[in-house]
């Protein structure tokens, strides 16, 4: 019900260097782009093929609000790396005439969804992706595993709009993801970090602590500025965005851990305080991890329960 044009251009002169044209859509999207277009096969409307990709850029509030759509995007490697969001990139270096071409091509595409909008919604591909997502996180996941078995049944455009609204946000570095995602990933890191620590091995402990969530920051900001840039990232914060409304991440705030094994000035000295805060940090993103794939079961059988009514 959406397709974002907003980077359909490519900069004149350097066709030979471009990046192939990305149909950034949807994992239930992509059945339909390949039925309209297959994968790297020259169409007449564009260059390239199609590779695809996650979702992203002006797509991702539509998303998130249960409203289903595709951010078409055209890329050129050393224009990402200079010009792109610089004084040089304006109008004049835009090819024109390859740029009729790709809206004619989104245009094209457009229509068919339109078309048939039940069709081009794949959510057994949507069920496989997150069976295979539940199998990888053992017993924590097996509840999540059977609604997305049960999932592969839905058809149509209504069952879309518990998925865009309880699967889509983002991690600690703002890439679009699944809401148990930088959950898990907290808990891999934690539990890496305190296998580290009983072997007394406090650069490894460091290493593997500046890996949860965002605290690599934490070796460059102050501890007040720390705590600030995490306090802006915080829902119903005056200057936050779309991202706040998507399952933003509770990663733990490391900073002190993270000072006091790096044995800077002023640190808390080693002891059985550090065990006992990274323990309490994993137990909560343990129960994270299991309220967020919770919440994720919960929006398929919503889900489910719009595509039978």
């Amino acid at each position: 019900e959406l397709i974002n044009l907003s980077e359909a251009q490519l900069v004149a002169g350097r066709r030979a260097e471009a990046l192939a044209s990305a149909n950034r859509g949807l994992a239930l999207l992509r059945a339909h782009g390949r039925f309209i277009v297959q994968p790297r096969r020259p169409t007449g409307f564009r260059n390239e093929g199609i590779p695809m990709a996650s979702p992203n850029g002006s797509a991702a509030p539509f998303l998130i609000s249960g409203g289903p759509g595709v951010s078409a995007y055209t890329w050129e490697r050393s224009f990402a790396r200079t010009d792109y969001h610089t004084q040089h990139d304006t109008a004049a270096i835009v090819d024109f005439a390859h740029l009729e071409r790709l809206c004619r091509f989104y245009l094209f595409l457009l229509l068919n969804a339109d078309a048939d909008p039940d069709r081009i919604l794949d959510h057994t591909a949507r069920a496989r992706e997150l069976e295979k997502l539940a199998s990888q996180l053992g017993k924590p996941g097996e509840a999540l595993a059977a609604a997305a078995a049960s999932h592969r049944a839905a058809v149509g455009r209504s069952a879309f709009t518990a998925i865009g609204r309880g699967l889509h946000a983002v991690d600690a570095h703002g890439a679009t993801t699944y809401p148990h995602t930088q959950a898990a990933r907290d808990v891999t890191r934690l539990e890496a970090a305190l296998a580290a620590l009983a072997v007394g091995d406090s650069r490894e402990t460091a290493r593997q602590l500046a890996r949860v969530g965002d605290n690599a920051l934490a070796r460059t900001l102050s501890h007040e500025a720390f705590r600030a840039q995490r306090e802006r990232r915080r829902p119903g914060h005056p200057g936050s965005s779309w991202g706040a409304h998507c399952h933003l991440p509770e990663s733990p705030n490391l900073w002190q851990e993270l000072e006091t094994l790096r044995g800077e000035t002023g640190a808390r000295p080693l002891g059985a305080w550090l065990e006992r805060s990274l323990r309490e940090h994993l137990d909560r993103s343990r129960e994270s991890l299991v309220a967020r794939l919770a919440g994720m079961q919960r929006s398929l059988n919503a889900s489910d329960g719009n595509a039978a009514g």
